[in-house]
Parts: C-alpha cells; sequence; structure tokens
C-alpha cells in the first residue's frame, strides 16, 4: 500500500510496476530470513539424499489435489479472460472486477480464519476437531452472509463513491457475484475440512471436475448468453461440487455426538 497507491495516485502508471518489483524484492530478502531462521532453529540439513524418493511422495499425495486446484483453475482462468475479451463488454467485465474488490473484502476475516484453522483441524483429536468444525459453520459462513447484506444495502453509493454513477448499471452482476461468493466460501470452508482429514486426493478430484466442466461449456454460454452465461455456469457448478463436498464430509464425519 505503502509503495503502490502513491505511484498509481501521483505519477505514470510505469511506476506501479517499478513499486511491485522493489515490493517483491523486499519480500524476497524478508522470507528468505525467515526460512534461514526456521533452517537453523529446527537444524533443518539440506542435502540431496533421498531426493527422489522425496519428490516421488509429494507427487504421490499432493499430485492430483494440484492439477485440480491449481493448473486446471490457471487454465480456466486464462480461457475466461480470452472469451470475456471477445464476448463481454468492458463495462461488464469492469463489473467483474469492482465485484472481485468487493468480495476480497468480504473475504478478508473468513479466508485469513480458515487458513490458520486447517493447522488446528488436523492436530486436534476428534471431539475438538467437530467442535471447530461447528464454529465455522455457524459463525463463519453466517458473518459472510450477513457481511454481503450489509454491503448490498449500501451497494448503490459505495459504487458511486468509488467507480462512479456510470458503473450502476451493472449493479443487478455486482450483487449476483457477491452472494454467489457466498456458496463459494461455504465450500472452501467444507475443502478444509475435507484437506485436514487428509482428504486431498477427492478435493482434487472435484476441482477437476469443476475446471474440466468450465473448459468445456464456457464457449458456449459466453458466446451465447454473454455475462449471463459467465453466471449461470458458475453459479451451477459452484452449487453442485458444494452439494458433493457436504456429502462427503457428513458421510465421512461423525456428527452425531453433537446435534
Amino acid at each position: 500500500l505503502i509503495l503502490i497507491i502513491p505511484m498509481a495516485f501521483f505519477y505514470d502508471f510505469i511506476y506501479v510496476f517499478y513499486a511491485y518489483s522493489l515490493y517483491s524484492f523486499i519480500t524476497l530478502i524478508y522470507s528468505t530470513y525467515l526460512i534461514r531462521r526456521e533452517i537453523i532453529f529446527h537444524n533443518i540439513k539440506i542435502s540431496l539424499n533421498d531426493f527422489f524418493f522425496h519428490v516421488k511422495n509429494l507427487f504421490k499425495n499432493g499430485f492430483i489435489y494440484y492439477i485440480g486446484s491449481t493448473l486446471l483453475g490457471s487454465l480456466t482462468g486464462l480461457l475466461t479472460i480470452s472469451l470475456f475479451s471477445k464476448y463481454v463488454n468492458i463495462v461488464d467485465f469492469s463489473n467483474f472486477r469492482i465485484a472481485s474488490a468487493i468480495i476480497a473484502l468480504i473475504n478478508f476475516f473468513p479466508i485469513g480464519l480458515a487458513s490458520i484453522t486447517i493447522s488446528y483441524l488436523s492436530q486436534t483429536d476428534k471431539y475438538e476437531s467437530i467442535k471447530l468444525k461447528f464454529f465455522q459453520f455457524r459463525y463463519i459462513i453466517f458473518f459472510t452472509l450477513f457481511i454481503s447484506i450489509i454491503l448490498y444495502i449500501f451497494l448503490v453509493p459505495f459504487v458511486n463513491l468509488l467507480f462512479g454513477i456510470q458503473y450502476l448499471n451493472g449493479i443487478n452482476y455486482i450483487t449476483y457475484l457477491i452472494f454467489l461468493n457466498f456458496f463459494t466460501q461455504t465450500s472452501t470452508i467444507v475443502n478444509n475440512f475435507l484437506i485436514s482429514s487428509n482428504k486431498n486426493n477427492f478435493v482434487g478430484l472435484t476441482s477437476i471436475l469443476h475446471s474440466i466442466v468450465i473448459l468445456i461449456t464456457l464457449k458456449y454460454f459466453i458466446s451465447n448468453y454473454g455475462f449471463n452465461g459467465y453466471l449461470l455456469i458458475n453459479f451451477c457448478c459452484i452449487i453442485s461440487i458444494l452439494f458433493i463436498q457436504i456429502f462427503k464430509e457428513f458421510k465421512t464425519t461423525d456428527y452425531q455426538s453433537d446435534q
């Protein structure tokens, strides 16, 4: 914030890239310091002994998850941008970016908390793990919905103040994406439950299924229905995957001890 915003506001846009490069360099130095400190503290020895054995285990335990959550996710992102540039006008794309920025504000607390709790879920006993899951089901999901409703109430003046009156025509799209995010975040929370229970491959397979459906159908829906087609296919995919994840979670975890 300190480096990039003043550069964007006071100087030519190219200076934003210079500021970002400086920020990345500072981050690299600080990250290296932290990693070195951990290596020394835990007396970790770095060598090539058993290197290929460990690489094999990493691929075995995480490759499917990586394919679904990272690789195919990146490909669907590239395809979406490509199709937007061909079939969706710049105003709709701007609405999409505005909604993404608002969603980032909504998700600040839930994503941060979910990332922290996943380690606790994997380390605690069964009873404590279920209590922590209940907490996220009841309060984190409710918090996400509550903040979404508050933002919806003040959405028109918020968009008008920050982006301009010309973007009020896309307020319905922005509203839809904000509430679709509620289901996306619920899916993320259940995903974390499954990962903490060592079900990485299942999560990876659902991500692969999601990405394949998007890759196959997205061009048809966007080329024929524009931005509405994008919204429709994403809604169908997210809701379907969420039901699969919840079914898997409740099938493999005993919640009967706490009604």
